[in-house]
């Protein structure tokens, strides 16, 4: 799982070759769980801020500024993800046999999302001599 995380990062800045299904939906659950953390850290150092405010206590002045500090390490990988997702969105719609430009339906409203989650989620494609052959990995 995390083999097909690190390889998805070394491939940030490469828009040839392919990316397989594992690659693309553990990219998208690891950075899930990523963005989450920094969610709830942000919450977490919101209430003990506003509980600082009512106490004078010097150990939850330290705890919040560690946990917001701490929160700033995830959004920075978040921005990072925002470039490497695009190269790899373009790889997996090559890996199913569709040319690259079929990213721009997304940009249709309403149905363009529907329609590119379901070109994601197909199977790999292998084209042998002009035939496309479905792939079973």
């Amino acid at each position: 799982m995390f083999k097909s995380y690190l390889n998805t990062w070394k491939k940030a800045f490469k828009f040839e070759g392919r990316s397989t299904r594992k690659e693309y939906w553990f990219f998208l659950l690891i950075n899930f769980f990523i963005y989450l953390f920094t969610i709830l850290g942000n919450l977490i150092a919101s209430l003990i801020f506003q509980y600082t405010l009512s106490n004078d206590n010097n150990f939850l002045v330290i705890l919040y500024e560690t946990i917001t500090y701490a929160s700033l390490i995830p959004l920075i990988i978040l921005l990072g993800t925002v470039w490497v997702s695009l190269p790899l969105t373009v790889r997996r719609i090559r890996d199913v046999g569709m040319k690259w430009q079929w990213i721009f339906f997304v940009s249709i409203p309403y149905i363009g999302f529907f329609f590119v989650l379901i070109f994601l989620t197909r199977t790999s494609v292998e084209e042998i001599n002009g035939k496309k052959y479905f792939l079973k990995y």
